[in-house]
């Protein structure tokens, strides 16, 4: 079966009693938060707040040596979910089905360009109009939105600028041009640049603007939902001038399946050459240069937990650290091999460890429960007491971090439609804790790798003509399945 007893332990808190205002209507619902020790008076008669800060690009080795303020502040205060699953590992895919709770196959954002995906595509068809912002916003809470949308926002449409203020932010700064351009569009319509010279960074400029709207919100009787879009370690992985001197004696991972020795098992358009020293030369520079660049995005994170222990919210604050898709840097020989690539379904593109902390959660839990993307917008609005949409195809992840008893699905989904530059590169992915299975729908070919024995995906157990008939079932009920029919998926 799909779902199955979570059992947790170590739950600690006591029941809270907190007053939700939805739509407009007051009504007394109780939350079993926990503890708000410590908090002012007016705490306990509000939800948590919720902030989602989350990177660009990033991988998990990077983020590992990188990122341990992020760690400290929010994982080991927490509970770090190591099977956090991307829908699809592409920028505007996945920020599709976090805003709406849906797979790709669902939000027909499939790719980063128009026609087939980026911002116009998912403006096009109302979906900005139905997000856990609108919900949130709807919900009573006050709201913030700075960084990248996504691909696409502020390009040119029949020769004007298309970059529309996205709904339910009471605050809203997106960034309108690419990632050496500081512009943003604002929630009252107007662009404005802003220079980037010393402290001038993108993520800084964002993390600062978030904390400006943390002190104005608190201490107020209304929770705050705060998201916060960072362009690091993404290309060309910025950082101050001052983070120069890091990192100067890191050295390129080199997991097993970096530069696999045998391709033979992979299909036959994703037998690559091998990596040339040249061309290990060139991705080493620039991983020193994606740890600066993490290192700056750190320090952005533990500015923001520090403006809410500032203002005595952090313990009333639902806190969670991701990504937008994960990253290889050499592995399997996969393009991009002098700046690293995504859009692949191994390991390394589609899985990124999420962290959670935030009241009633215990600290320091490793959860190896598996997670989508999708999760998001039901456990958002989980927190606020508002209604999960019937067309969402997660389910909240919130009694899993607090660590209650609760049935819970057994495998992740993932997939990629029409990715522009793969060749034939539809692809369709169902991961257990034992297995990952990849099917190429264009061209045919399925692999299989026993993940307890095989962590790095190297020996592909199909041969040509095989199949694995139970996952592949799986992954053809996933690939259609929309809201009820997702979460109910069974294994057959």
């Amino acid at each position: 079966m799909l779902l199955h007893s979570a059992a947790r332990g170590g739950m600690t808190g006591r029941a809270i009693k907190l007053v939700a205002v939805l739509a407009g209507v007051l009504s007394l619902m109780a939350f079993p938060w926990g503890s708000l020790k410590g908090q002012p008076a007016y705490a306990a008669q509000q939800r948590p707040n919720i902030i989602f800060v989350f990177s660009d690009d990033l991988d998990t080795p990077t983020f590992e040596k990188a990122m341990p303020k992020t760690k400290s502040l929010i994982g080991d205060k927490g509970v770090t979910f190591d099977n956090a699953f991307f829908s699809e590992p592409l920028c505007c895919p996945s920020r599709a089905s976090m805003f709406r709770g849906q797979y790709p196959h669902n939000t027909r954002v499939t790719q980063n360009e128009y026609p087939d995906g980026g911002f116009r595509k998912f403006w096009e068809q109302g979906l900005a109009q139905d997000t856990y912002a609108t919900r949130l916003d709807d919900a009573g809470y006050r709201t913030f939105f700075a960084g990248k949308v996504m691909n696409g926002y502020g390009g040119k449409v029949n020769g004007n600028t298309f970059n529309p203020v996205l709904p339910g932010w009471d605050k809203f700064r997106g960034t309108v041009r690419g990632p050496n351009d500081n512009t943003f569009k604002f929630e009252d319509g107007s662009v404005r640049k802003f220079p980037q010279t010393g402290f001038g960074l993108h993520d800084k400029i964002v993390t600062d603007w978030a904390q400006d709207f943390i002190r104005a919100s608190a201490p107020k009787d209304q929770p705050f939902a705060v998201v916060v879009s960072l362009r690091s370690p993404h290309l060309p992985a910025d950082y101050p001038d001052s983070y120069e001197d890091r990192f100067t004696q890191a050295t390129l991972p080199r997991p097993p399946s970096f530069n696999e020795a045998d391709v033979s098992d992979k299909p036959q358009f994703l037998r690559y050459p091998k990596i040339t020293p040249d061309q290990k030369s060139d991705l080493a520079a620039f991983n020193k240069k994606r740890l600066r660049s993490a290192a700056f995005a750190d320090n952005q994170v533990s500015q923001l937990v520090s403006t809410l222990k500032d203002k005595r919210e952090f313990g009333n604050t639902l806190f969670v650290f991701w990504n937008d898709n994960g990253y290889h840097m050499g592995q399997h020989r996969l393009p991009g091999v002098t700046h690293g690539g995504k859009r692949m379904p191994y390991l390394e593109d589609v899985r990124f460890p999420m962290l959670v902390s935030g009241p009633g959660i215990p600290a320091g839990v490793r959860s190896d429960e598996f997670i989508s993307a999708v999760d998001l917008l039901p456990t958002f609005l989980d927190v606020a007491g508002a209604q999960v949409p019937d067309y969402a195809d997660g389910r909240s992840f919130l009694p899993l971090a607090r660590g209650e008893d609760v049935e819970w699905r057994d495998f992740a989904y993932s997939e990629m439609s029409d990715a522009a530059g793969t060749p034939k590169g539809n692809w369709r992915a169902v991961y257990t804790k034992e297995e990952a299975y990849h099917e190429w729908t264009t061209t045919g070919d399925k692999e299989l790798y026993d993940l307890s024995r095989d962590p790095h995906e190297l020996d592909n157990l199909l041969s040509p003509g095989d199949s694995a008939a139970s996952l592949g079932a799986l992954a053809e009920k996933m690939a259609t399945c929309s809201g009820d029919a997702c979460r109910r998926a069974e294994n057959p």
